[in-house]
């Protein structure tokens, strides 16, 4: 095996059969620990947000990975992008945000997930109204990668941290869910306007997906699924709630955290802290649990608790 695919530490680390997988290891130098956001664009390379939690007080990175040649190129520095105070909690994430624009440029939002460096830990909530150190809100950002130009579109909230996004390119739009609050906004990149559509969600809920039908799907926190009418910006709770796997953890978490049309036109969903895949005729408004994606219960004792996200 060849060792430019290998860690250079332990053979624990060895990747699977180099026939179709490849795998890029950031040296160790680098400070980011997360990647929540990436997607294949049109030009068939691999677009991710090298991101940073909790401890480290970095800012984000859109970076394009190129599987022929198995390297990462940084496309811009978020910093460089909305110019924050350097004392404030930091833009460390594009989280469930990346889409693609039907001029080839992308979209995402920014999330927090790490600390000012003047505070022990991230802290949020406790300077959420803090005009210097506080986190200054999510912002809509988009690269064209045939010039290299990024550009910042504004904040849907001030203080508010975008957890997740989807692009409805029939409206040209992008729906956006609030971290803290709940909240859902929507942004017309005709009108350069953003609506709250008001509290969906109790809070830390992310993913929007574009359904079949053309409507956006999400859920909320604690796994009822709901459905925004893209025509009419009506909220239309669907009285759906995912199952709930609590693996000893007594909080309910178990919002969507993954969704795709499958090739008979349903969607198709897992939620965080279950075990089951769903499948949604939009149609109808019938749901379907498809059963374990895992093949025995407690398959492993360390099993992956969040679900599946890719």
């Amino acid at each position: 095996m060849s060792s430019k695919y290998l860690l250079g530490i332990d053979d624990d680390y060895r990747v699977m059969s180099q026939v179709g997988v490849k795998q890029y290891c950031y040296p160790e130098r680098f400070p980011h620990n997360a990647i929540w956001d990436s997607a294949v664009g049109p030009d068939g390379k691999f677009y991710f947000g090298l991101a940073s939690e909790i401890s480290s007080s970095n800012y984000v990175r859109l970076c394009r990975y190129d599987y022929e040649t198995n390297s990462v190129e940084e496309l811009f520095k978020i910093e460089d992008v909305i110019l924050p105070q350097d004392r404030a909690i930091r833009a460390s994430k594009f989280h469930s945000s990346i889409s693609f624009l039907p001029d080839g440029r992308i979209i995402m939002t920014t999330h927090t997930t790490d600390k000012s460096p003047r505070h022990p830990t991230w802290l949020p909530y406790a300077y959420y109204h803090h005009l210097w150190e506080g986190f200054a809100g999510g912002e809509i950002i988009t690269y064209d990668p045939k010039t290299g130009h990024a550009e910042n579109l504004g904040m849907p909230k001030p203080h508010e941290s975008i957890y997740g996004s989807v692009y409805d390119p029939a409206h040209n739009a992008l729906f956006c869910l609030g971290f803290m609050r709940g909240h859902l906004y929507r942004y017309s990149l005709d009108e350069k306007r953003v609506i709250d559509l008001g509290k969906v969600a109790e809070h830390y809920s992310f993913r929007l997906t574009l359904g079949p039908d053309g409507n956006v799907y999400g859920s909320t926190n604690t796994g009822w699924v709901f459905r925004v009418n893209t025509d009419t910006l009506k909220i239309e709770d669907l009285n759906f709630q995912f199952k709930h796997e609590p693996y000893d953890h007594a909080y309910r978490c178990n919002m969507m955290s993954i969704a795709r049309t499958g090739p008979d036109g349903r969607l198709y969903m897992t939620s965080m802290y279950s075990r089951s895949i769903y499948a949604l005729d939009t149609k109808t408004d019938k749901f379907e649990d498809m059963g374990w994606y895992l093949p025995t219960d407690r398959y492993s004792p360390l099993e992956n608790r969040h679900g599946v996200h890719a």
